[in-house]
């Protein structure tokens, strides 16, 4: 977990939950090796390259200050990738009304949707002159 220089209470709740993680007996404990790195805002994407060249395990997922994971994704994620011998896996999403929590969009994807194939869907590779 990269703590990109946050102003509140991230490095603490992080420290403690990580405490948590380590003193359990069994999973999750055994599914997740956290570390918690703190450096001075550079922004998103310096945070995900400092993450990316500490990793060290098998699965990297990238969890911004706007996100919330339900209880289970990471393991559901890791099952679907391992048992359908996938490249990689896509998660859905859901967008909140901040006021309300009402579900204002959700994309769920769909067992044989093809992705990969939908997002690059209208995109066009122009080759460059020299």
């Amino acid at each position: 977990m990269v703590d990109d220089g946050s102003s509140d209470e991230t490095c603490q709740v992080m420290k403690s939950w990580i405490t948590n993680l380590q003193e359990k007996e069994q999973e999750p404990k055994d599914l997740f090796d956290v570390r918690l790195i703190a450096q001075e805002n550079g922004g998103v994407s310096k945070a995900r390259n400092t993450g990316l060249s500490h990793a060290n395990g098998e699965y990297v997922y990238f969890l911004d200050s706007d996100d919330l994971l339900e209880n289970g994704a990471l393991s559901a994620l890791k099952s679907a990738f391992e048992s359908d011998k996938r490249d990689m896996v896509f998660a859905g999403f859901r967008r909140f009304d901040e006021e309300t929590g009402d579900i204002v969009m959700q994309q769920l994807p769909k067992a044989g949707d093809d992705l990969v194939a939908k997002a690059l869907d209208g995109i066009q590779i122009k080759r460059q002159r020299r």
